[in-house]
């Protein structure tokens, strides 16, 4: 089974791949899960650093350990937002010239993808994921962290098509339908960050 795609050609497509990884990134994972929330608990800290001060710690004491904290605290998010920013250079390689020919070959045994950038060659039963978006395929592989996309429309088969024959070949292998961040993820989320504000403010009155 042999065929090929050009970004150029499929941009909707490409692009749609593109959101789908910029959105998944680990850098977005982390804003989204510690550095929106980081605020909150920082202000309760604060506020329990004022009763310590006040019943139990010196001033000069308290003020060194919470500046402690908050420089721990900055330097980590740092290095983990800064490692995953230079992995994300890495990827963004991928997505310079659009104008590159993807070309892909599989057999019964074994996928490969190739460009006169880089070249992937797999076992079919190292597929450990499929995810579908709304134009395409992206197919993650074991031990290899680059992910194959092909458009739906590239395909020599229908999708389905395509998918079982992977299947017949790989019995774990996992489909998935990639929706996005859903709405009760971004609730859950905000409902979190306004609780840590709103205990905050009160100790934050209280003390």
């Amino acid at each position: 089974m042999n065929f090929k795609f050009s970004p150029s050609e499929n941009e909707f497509e490409y692009r749609e791949y593109i959101n789908y990884r910029v959105g998944s990134a680990v850098v977005n994972k982390i804003y989204m899960s510690c550095c929106v929330k980081l605020l909150g608990y920082i202000l309760v800290f604060i506020n329990v650093f004022k009763l310590f001060n006040k019943y139990k710690f010196a001033s000069n004491i308290t003020t060194a350990i919470l500046l402690l904290f908050l420089g721990i605290t900055v330097i980590v998010i740092l290095i983990c937002l800064l490692r995953k920013k230079i992995g994300m250079k890495k990827y963004k390689k991928q997505f310079v010239d659009i104008d590159t020919i993807y070309s892909f070959k599989m057999d019964e045994c074994t996928i490969c993808r190739e460009n006169k950038h880089s070249y992937i060659e797999a076992p079919l039963k190292s597929i450990t994921e499929i995810i579908k978006i709304h134009s395409g395929l992206i197919i993650k592989l074991r031990d290899i962290k680059e992910d194959i996309f092909i458009p739906s429309k590239s395909l020599p088969i229908e999708e389905k098509e395509f998918i079982h024959y992977i299947e017949d070949k790989n019995m774990e292998l996992e489909v998935k339908e990639y929706k996005g961040v859903s709405n009760k993820k971004l609730f859950k989320l905000f409902l979190e960050v306004y609780g840590l504000l709103i205990v905050a403010t009160i100790l934050g009155l209280i003390l």
